[in-house]
């Protein structure tokens, strides 16, 4: 530990003694009201702003350097946090000291049932300097805990109350009363917030302790003997649909038991679980196993098989030319042989102008300016952005393919997993997936390549040949399957995907490259006349940049 944190966790600790000191005064002034105490908790107060001053500028500066590493950071982090509660909670116990001036009969003062919320407050406050010192995760759902029995007594106290209230018995008293419950049920807010900033700092991610107690239920439901203090917990992303994804790891086994926790609205990962299933079902081995499942006030939770392997977006980007080589290989043969083993002799369409009228007022609200008018140079008329997706729309309608396949329905080149051995291939986050028209998937990858915001030469080369050879091997399944309209679908697949991921895009340069992009297909497909559907084909570079 360097002499800077020493300092600061010392800081610490003298504005929680400082705090605890505050509280018990102020317990006294509740239970025994004696005037000087009164004098001893304001004269305080001064003292603990200082102190929290004190620190969160020297944490405000260290942080500012960019060396520091994150553990460092997140625990200077979490120490403003913790000082800010601390001052709150001192704030707090000087407003129930000025409550108890407007006592005229301290009678319904019950010490019964006052002292249980001091005793929590300060059994929380005892913990706060040992799950500092030594980021003690135990410790720090203890005190995120304090606040569950705090806000069960101040529930009990509010019921008995009202009921008193509602006989016109005392009332100004039994208000004041209410109110000294109210703010140490503020205190419980606060200690929970420096419990979660303790988890923070120990876990090295946001965690509330409501999400915690939802993965313990989880692991236990599914079985899993994860013990909770003990774990390596990892976050990987927050996704576009709002789920938040972890790695979770046990550390008391030798070989540290991995699994997937995902958390997030019911009915998305309820979709997804019952996907999950069918693909197991149809293609053993494809998706990650489902361990447990299960519903916390109105959240959903799952604990998924971890798949050990490497997004195809991150082979394309850094692995060897042969690593890419062979997970290309394995996507585009893997994807071939789904469609094959799930192909129905139905038509079917993806309405692709349909899901981008839905989402395109998402774009308009990031980017107004692509929303053109008609216009006019001399002879020359230019439609609207809105006329040519209202023209495309009714283009679209009556197309579709020949055949409807098993598609992925998010096929992004992130929900791809290669195996590090590079032969084993896996699908994720596949909650949309259906049975329809592949040109969706189609769509989706190559622009998930496209939009990638990286321009150095060779990177835009290896993912233009990515696509190159995706593009060629799906539009000859669609040929070998009489599928004659097969570029312009695509084309309006295309479309769709340009402009949907420009709501991702804050880079306006490539953003309006993308947009450009869609609004030269609609303008080419505005041009197709009904006899010359098949005749369609897509521009050669329309995906590479």
């Amino acid at each position: 530990m360097d002499q800077f944190t020493q300092e600061v966790r010392q800081n610490l600790k003298y504005l929680r003694l400082e705090v605890t000191r505050q509280v018990t005064e102020c317990e006294k002034v509740v239970l025994e009201p004696i005037e000087p105490a009164v004098d001893r908790v304001t004269v305080r107060d001064d003292y603990i702003d200082n102190l929290r001053i004190g620190i969160e500028h020297r944490c405000f500066k260290k942080l500012s350097d960019e060396k520091l590493p994150k553990p460092a950071r997140d625990l200077l982090r979490a120490i403003t946090i913790i000082a800010s509660n601390l001052e709150r909670i001192g704030d707090h116990a000087v407003s129930i000291v000025g409550q108890t001036g407007y006592f005229t009969d301290w009678s319904v003062v019950l010490k019964a049932e006052v002292r249980p919320f001091f005793s929590e407050i300060q059994k929380a406050l005892d913990r706060i300097d040992d799950a500092v010192d030594n980021l003690d995760l135990h410790k720090g759902l203890l005190i995120c805990r304090s606040e569950v029995k705090i806000d069960q007594l101040y529930k009990k106290a509010f019921d008995r109350i009202a009921r008193v209230l509602s006989t016109g018995t005392n009332t100004l008293n039994h208000l004041t009363l209410l109110f000294i419950y109210r703010y140490l049920e503020r205190i419980g807010d606060s200690l929970q917030n420096i419990g979660e900033a303790l988890l923070f700092a120990t876990v090295g991610e946001k965690i509330k302790l409501s999400q915690f107690d939802a993965m313990e239920s989880s692991f236990t439901n599914a079985g899993i003997d994860f013990e909770m203090d003990n774990i390596d917990y990892s976050g990987i992303w927050e996704t576009r649909s709002g789920c938040k994804i972890y790695t979770i790891r046990d550390l008391n086994r030798s070989q540290g038991r991995f699994v997937v926790y995902k958390e997030g609205a019911i009915g998305k990962l309820e979709q997804e679980r019952d996907q999950l299933r069918e693909w197991e079902a149809l293609m053993p081995g494809l998706p990650p196993k489902v361990l447990g499942f299960s519903e916390h006030d109105g959240r959903g939770s799952m604990v998924l098989e971890y798949l050990s392997g490497i997004t195809f977006r991150n082979i394309a980007l850094s692995g060897t030319e042969k690593a890419l080589s062979t997970a290309l290989e394995l996507l585009i043969g893997n994807v071939l042989r789904i469609w094959d083993k799930t192909i129905v002799r139905e038509p079917s369409n993806a309405h692709h102008m349909r899901q981008l009228s839905r989402r395109i007022q998402e774009v308009l609200d990031v980017h107004p300016d692509f929303s053109f008018p008609n216009t006019s140079i001399g002879d020359l008329s230019l439609k609207s952005f809105e006329t040519l997706l209202e023209e495309a729309t009714v283009l679209e309608e009556p197309l579709a393919s020949p055949v409807s396949v098993r598609i992925h329905g998010d096929f992004n080149n992130d929900n791809v997993i290669i195996e590090p051995d590079g032969m084993v291939f896996h699908y994720i986050d596949m909650h949309r997936s259906k049975v329809t028209d592949y040109t969706q998937d189609i769509s989706v990858f190559l622009i998930s390549n496209f939009r990638i915001p990286l321009f150095e030469k060779r990177i835009r080369e290896r993912l233009n040949r990515i696509n190159d050879a995706f593009y060629r091997a799906t539009r000859a399944f669609a040929h070998n399957n009489g599928d004659t309209t097969f570029d312009l679908r695509l084309a309006f697949g295309l479309v769709r995907s340009f402009i949907t991921s420009t709501r991702f895009e804050l880079k306006e340069q490539f953003a309006k490259e993308m947009f450009q992009r869609a609004v030269y297909l609609l303008e080419r497909v505005s041009r197709v006349d009904g006899s010359e559907l098949s005749a369609f084909t897509l521009p050669e570079d329309i995906f590479h940049y």
